[in-house]
C-alpha cells in the first residue's frame, strides 16, 4: 500500500504516515480504548513506537486489560469480539406478569358446581364464594344433573341432600371422577342421610344453615388436599372473541391477539375457530390445514391424542385448530362435543383464544360458557354498538354464564364514525380497549397472510394489541367487586337474558 508521497508502508504503520503527516485514522476509532494517549486534549493517535506490538498478533490471543475491558459495546467493533470477550449465553425467560399491587399472577378462579333446589342455599353459597373469589356454577332446570355435573370444568362439587337422588349422584360422580372432591350439604336432623353420603363417596359435609367459617374451612381444606388451592392453582385462560354483527374485525383481533399473547408470555397459545362456518383464520395465517373440526365427528369420541393430531403449528409459535376450508366439508358439532373439546384444549395449553361467528347458536353459547373472558367487538357505528350492548346485557343476565364480557372498540377514528368520547360517555358500558383504524395495514397483512403484529410490530395498532394482551393476562387480578360491577344498562335488560331460549331448545 502506498502513502501520499509514494512510499510503501505496512498496515501497522498507519498510525502516522512515513512523511510525517497524519493519515486518516477513522478505521482506528474502535481501537481508541487500546491507545496510550499522552495528550488528552488532542486525542491524536500515538507515534509508531508507542504502538502495542501485540496488535499484530491474532485477535484471539490479544491480552486485554481488565480495567479496559468492555469500555465500548460490542456493536462498535468492526469485527466480532474474541471468544474471551463474548458474554456467556443466557436463556431467555418470559416476563413475569404482576398485578397493579406487584403480586405475581399465579391463579385464576376456582369453579364450584352446586346441585340444590333451595334458593336460600343458592344465595348463601354464592355470597360466601364471592368473598373467597370462587365461582359457583348452578344447575338450573337441567333434566340430567349427573350429565351436567360431568360436563363442567369444576374443582369441587356441592350437593344438597334435599336434591332428588342426591345419594345416587354422589355415588356415580365419585366413581366417574375419583379426583373430584364432593361436599354434601345437609340439615342437622338428617344424620342418617349424611352418613350414607359419606359412604357413597363424599369427601366432606357442611351443615345447613351454612356457617361461613365452617364452609370456608371445609372447602379450603379439600382444595388444599387436592393441591389446587386458590393461592397456587394455575388453570388455562380461555378468551372468546365474539360479536353478533359481522365485519367488525373479530377474526383479525383473534389472530393478532393470539400471536401477541404468545410473544408476551412465552406460553403455548391455541387459536381455535369455534363456529360451524368456513375457515377465515387459515387465510390470515397463510396455512393449509389438512385436518379440521370435522375430524371430531366420529364414532369413537374425542380424546387428547385426537385433538393434538388436528392442531397445526404456525411459524409464530401458536397452535391453530381450523374450521373446514370448503363448503362441502362443513359440519355441525353438538354442544357436548364443544364442551369436551374446550376442556381438552384448556388441558393442552394455558391460553386458548376462540374466534366465534356472528350467530347465536349452540357453538357460541358453549364457547361463552367455557370461557373466562368474552371480548365483545364493536366498530364505532350505531348498528354494531347496539348489537354489542345487547350481547353484553344478555351475558350478564344469564346466571349460568361465568364469563366476564369486555367491550372492545375496533377501528376507532374511522371516517364518519361515532367519536370515541361520545361512546364512552353515553353508551353506559365501560370500554376495555380501543384499537385504532388502520385499513392499509390490516388489508396488507390479510393479503400476505402474515399477522401485522409480526410484520409491523412498531405500528400503533400493534402496540394497542400488546396493551390489550397485557390487560387480559392481568384481568384476573382485579378485585371481585370490580369484576362484578354492573353498569346501568344491565338493570334495563330483559329478564332471563338472550341465551335463555337455548336452555329449553332440543339438542
Amino acid at each position: 500500500m502506498l502513502c501520499s508521497c509514494g512510499t510503501s508502508w505496512t498496515w501497522a504503520a498507519r498510525w502516522t504516515s512515513c512523511c510525517g503527516r497524519p493519515t486518516t485514522t477513522a478505521w482506528l476509532r474502535p481501537y481508541r480504548w487500546m491507545w496510550t494517549i499522552s495528550s488528552p486534549a488532542t486525542r491524536s493517535p500515538p507515534a509508531l513506537p508507542a504502538l502495542r506490538l501485540w496488535l499484530l498478533a491474532p485477535r484471539t490471543a490479544m491480552p486485554i486489560s481488565p480495567r479496559r475491558r468492555g469500555l465500548l459495546p460490542n456493536e462498535h467493533l468492526p469485527l466480532a469480539p474474541p471468544p474471551h470477550l463474548q458474554p456467556p449465553p443466557t436463556a431467555w425467560s418470559p416476563p413475569v406478569l404482576t398485578s397493579s399491587r406487584g403480586v405475581p399472577m399465579k391463579h385464576q378462579f376456582i369453579r364450584i358446581a352446586l346441585l340444590s333446589n333451595s334458593p336460600t342455599c343458592h344465595q348463601r353459597v354464592k355470597a360466601i364464594c364471592a368473598s373467597q373469589d370462587w365461582r359457583v356454577l348452578n344447575n338450573v332446570d337441567h333434566a340430567q344433573p349427573q350429565t351436567w355435573l360431568q360436563q363442567q370444568r369444576i374443582d369441587l362439587a356441592l350437593i344438597d341432600l334435599d336434591y332428588p337422588n342426591a345419594i345416587d349422584i354422589i355415588n356415580t360422580s365419585s366413581k366417574l371422577s375419583p379426583n373430584l372432591p364432593i361436599v354434601a350439604i345437609a340439615r342437622q336432623e338428617r344424620f342418617l342421610e349424611l352418613q350414607q353420603a359419606i359412604l357413597a363417596g363424599a369427601a366432606g359435609f357442611v351443615i345447613s344453615p351454612i356457617d361461613q367459617n365452617q364452609f370456608v374451612v371445609t372447602i379450603g381444606s379439600l382444595l388444599s388436599t387436592r393441591k389446587i388451592s386458590a393461592e397456587n392453582h394455575t388453570k388455562a385462560l380461555m378468551v372468546a372473541v365474539t360479536s353478533l354483527k359481522g365485519g367488525v374485525g373479530k377474526s383479525t383481533i383473534a389472530t393478532n391477539l393470539a400471536v401477541t399473547m404468545h410473544q408476551l408470555t412465552g406460553m403455548d397459545v391455541i387459536l381455535v375457530e369455534a363456529h360451524h362456518g368456513v375457515s377465515d383464520l387459515s387465510l390470515m395465517l397463510n396455512l393449509h390445514p389438512t385436518h379440521h373440526l370435522g375430524a371430531l365427528l366420529n364414532d369413537n369420541g374425542i380424546d387428547e391424542d385426537l385433538v393434538r393430531g388436528i392442531l397445526q403449528k404456525h411459524n409464530s409459535g401458536i397452535h391453530f385448530l381450523s374450521a373446514p376450508t370448503n363448503v362441502t366439508e362443513l359440519v355441525e358439532l353438538t354442544p357436548e362435543i364443544w364442551r369436551e373439546l374446550f376442556g381438552i384444549l384448556t388441558e393442552i395449553a394455558p391460553i386458548v383464544i376462540a374466534d366465534t361467528a356472528p350467530i347465536a347458536d349452540f357453538a357460541l353459547e358453549e364457547t361463552l360458557n367455557m370461557s373466562d373472558v368474552a371480548l365483545v367487538v364493536s366498530s364505532p357505528e350505531m348498528p354494531s354498538l347496539r348489537h354489542a350492548v345487547n350481547l353484553i346485557a344478555a351475558i350478564r343476565n344469564n346466571e349460568e354464564m361465568m364469563v366476564e364480557p369486555r367491550l372492545i372498540l375496533n377501528r376507532v377514528g374511522m371516517p364518519g364514525s361515532v367519536k370515541e368520547k361520545d361512546i364512552r360517555s353515553k353508551l353506559g358500558e365501560p370500554v376495555a380497549a380501543s384499537l385504532p383504524d388502520d385499513p392499509a395495514l390490516t388489508t396488507f397483512a390479510l393479503n400476505r397472510g402474515v399477522p401485522f403484529v409480526l410484520s409491523h410490530p412498531r405500528a400503533k395498532l400493534s402496540q394497542a394489541f400488546k396493551e390489550l394482551a397485557t390487560a387480559l393476562v392481568r384481568m384476573e387480578e382485579e378485585p371481585v367487586e370490580a369484576r362484578q360491577a354492573v353498569p346501568a344498562a344491565r338493570e334495563t335488560a330483559a329478564p332471563g337474558g338472550f341465551f335463555a331460549r337455548f336452555r329449553h331448545a332440543p339438542a
